[in-house]
Parts: C-alpha cells; sequence; structure tokens
C-alpha cells in the first residue's frame, strides 16, 4: 500500500520512477594531475573554478573552459585554490605565499595577482568575484593580546581592499557578492554566536536564525535573496535558509525514510536569479551526504535527476548559473578520487506531449492496483469478523 501511494504522489508531482527520465547531462570537468578535484563556482558560460590536487599534501587552483583545464598556480608556496569566478572569467581565491602565508589573489588573463591583506603580513583570502572584479573575503585584522588573529570580511574594489567589518567587532567574513555590491557574510561574537549579514551602502542587514545560535551565508543573487546554513532550535540540527523579502526560510532536508532517528542536516551553496538553489542534505539510508536542487518549492536530490548508469554519486552542488547548469562534486563507482561534474539541463526537463499518454496509462494502472489492495483489505476484514 505505501509503495503504491509513493507511486502515485511520485507520478503526480513529477518524481517518476516508471519514465525515467534523465533531466541532467554530466560532464566529468577532469583534473590537473589525474587526482581528486573539487569544484567551488561557476559562471554563466559553463567556466568553473576550483582546485585540484597536484601532489600528495599540495593541490592547486584551476580554471575549466571549453573542456580545458588551466593549472593556476600559486602566490610562491605550496598550494592554491579557486573559490569564485564571474562571467568574464576572473578568479579568486587563496594561494599561498612564498613566506609561508596565505593571501587573496585575483587571476586575470593569465595573471594571478595578491591582494594583500588588511594588516601586515597576515593572512587573508578570496571567497567571492562579481562582475565588475570587486571580490570579498576574510583577512586578519589585528591581533589580540592572547595572539588569536580574529578576521574581518573585506572588500577588494580599485585597487585597494577595504574593511566591512562585523557586526559586533569579532570574527567575520565575506563569502558572497552580487553585481550591485552587497555582499554577503558571517560575523562571530565573543560568545561564539555566528550571525549572517548583509553589507551595502555601509550598512549590514543582521539575516537572523532559525531559532539556534549558528547562521553563515554562502550565497546572493542579484535580486538580493540569500542562501545559507543556520540551526535549527528545536532539532539543534544546520538546515539550508533562503532569505528573501526580509525573511528567513527553513529549505529543510531531503527525506531520510529508514534514518536514525537523529535530525538530518542540510546546507545551501548557491542561488541563480531565478531563485533555484543547490547544496546538500544528509541521507542516512544511502550514505552521508546528496548533492540537492531547490526549485519550486521542492528539494529534489540531483542523484535521481542523472542516468544512473553512470554510477556517479553526488555529494555537494556547489554552484547553479543561470542557464540553470549545475556544479557538483561526488565519485565515481569504486573510484576514491573524488572528482566534480558540470550537469547541464536535457532538452526533456519538461516532459514532452507524447509522453502524456504513457503517464495517464501510468495513473489509470496505480489507481486500479490501489483499488484492489483496499478490496482484499476489506475482505481480510469481514473474513476476520
Amino acid at each position: 500500500m505505501r509503495f503504491v501511494l509513493s507511486l502515485l504522489i511520485g507520478l503526480m508531482f513529477g518524481q517518476n520512477p516508471l519514465l525515467g527520465d534523465t533531466l541532467y547531462t554530466v560532464t566529468d570537468i577532469g583534473s590537473l594531475e589525474g587526482n581528486s578535484t573539487s569544484g567551488t563556482s561557476l559562471n554563466n558560460a559553463g567556466q568553473v573554478t576550483g582546485s585540484s590536487i597536484i601532489s600528495e599534501g599540495a593541490s592547486h587552483a584551476f580554471l575549466y573552459s571549453d573542456g580545458r583545464m588551466t593549472d593556476l598556480g600559486t602566490l610562491g608556496g605550496l598550494s592554491s585554490t579557486g573559490a569564485g569566478i564571474n562571467n568574464s572569467g576572473q578568479i579568486t581565491g587563496t594561494a599561498d605565499t612564498s613566506d609561508g602565508f596565505s593571501h587573496a589573489f585575483l587571476y586575470n588573463n593569465g595573471v594571478m595577482a595578491d591582494l594583500g591583506t588588511l594588516s601586515r603580513d597576515r593572512y587573508s583570502g578570496g571567497n567571492a568575484i562579481n562582475d565588475s572584479g570587486q571580490v570579498t573575503g576574510f583577512s586578519a585584522f589585528a591581533q589580540r593580546p592572547d595572539l588569536s588573529n580574529p578576521t574581518h570580511a573585506f572588500l577588494y574594489t580599485g585597487g585597494q581592499m577595504r574593511i566591512l567589518g562585523t557586526l559586533d567587532g569579532n570574527d567575520g567574513g565575506g563569502t558572497a557578492i552580487n553585481n550591485q555590491g552587497q555582499v554577503a557574510g558571517y560575523s562571530v561574537s565573543s560568545d561564539g554566536t555566528q550571525r549572517a549579514f548583509v553589507f551595502m551602502n555601509d550598512q549590514r542587514t543582521d539575516l537572523g536564525t532559525l531559532g539556534g545560535r549558528v547562521t553563515g551565508a554562502s550565497g546572493i543573487n542579484e535580486l538580493g535573496q540569500v542562501v545559507g546554513t543556520s540551526r535549527t532550535e528545536i532539532a539543534l540540527a544546520d538546515h539550508a535558509f533562503l532569505y528573501a523579502d526580509g525573511r528567513l526560510t527553513d529549505l529543510g532536508t531531503l527525506p531520510a525514510p529508514f534514518s536514525s532517528g537523529s535530525p538530518a542536516s542540510s546546507s545551501a551553496r548557491d542561488i541563480n536569479d531565478s531563485g533555484q538553489v543547490v547544496g546538500s542534505s544528509q541521507i542516512f539510508f544511502r550514505g552521508n551526504f546528496h548533492a540537492f536542487l531547490y526549485t519550486n518549492g521542492s528539494m529534489i536530490d540531483l542523484n535521481d535527476l542523472i542516468d544512473p548508469a553512470l554510477g556517479i554519486a553526488l555529494s555537494a552542488a556547489t554552484a547553479i548559473n543561470d542557464q540553470g547548469q549545475i556544479l557538483a562534486n561526488g565519485v565515481r563507482g569504486a573510484n576514491n578520487f573524488g572528482s566534480a561534474y558540470l550537469l547541464t539541463p536535457a532538452a526533456n526537463v519538461v516532459p514532452e506531449p507524447h509522453r502524456l499518454p504513457i503517464l495517464g496509462l501510468a495513473l489509470v494502472g496505480a489507481f486500479s492496483l490501489l483499488g484492489r489492495l483496499r478490496k482484499g483489505l476489506c475482505s481480510q476484514s469481514l473474513a476476520r469478523l
């Protein structure tokens, strides 16, 4: 009975195992040296950045474009990672310097430039870049008496790194920026409470929480809608959220039937201008985490929208562009190396007219089966009397 009900729900709301539609084609973007690759950001041209392992203990930032991966190098040190890419192919991230620090960088036309820090000889990192080449991220600001190094959010614009500060003067950083110059970020107070904020015109807006003490922003679109992760009050689990029209909405998690009963977690990573959200959600009965797409008010497992014959398990979706392409990380088969995949919407995202009769027949058959099951159950009940 439960199977039939699930089948009916799936048929009515588009989760249709009988039709077996593959809604996304999948491209493995490869690696620099045949090792693991992790993708972090995607632009509207389908270009990707992230990091790829080149040797034991070292990874390099890359640019993936037109089927080719380019090593971006470092700032003289061992490793680097790409974190954000704009529609011109400019990239920001973090790279090791020759003196042992890590600095934010801007990669443009084959050159990696050191963006420096907010305080001399300290560390920084770039997290996002808009189409004007403005960069946001985090930077050590001033050493405390206890020798710790708090970080503040920054905006790099006009060749200078400008401090954006935090909500209460403690640790924080910028994580996303749109073309209007709105910066989304996080701020950590002295008592360990973390809040997400949006910075615009010298004003910081606290986005609130889902009831817990920890909230962080990770993506912002051109409408000023923000996504991220927030701790819930009752379950004490982290949930993906969408901030729009001054309100924080809990996006929930993917269903986990047969779970251990422990609260599941999810996190949102990016949002496009259509309001589609991608991220990762915990799945207890099939593994740890699965990549998701949140669209039209529903959270969908991306593993159900690709060809199962590929043998790919997608654990996290990290970016989505305005064409609906998705960047996701995962593994293929028994391969121990992590890979980054570019998912492109297939031509049959919307069911074609010739498939509607099939859907109708499936519904008729399912309802007929449901009726027979109910009749059988009633007969069994009467027999017991």
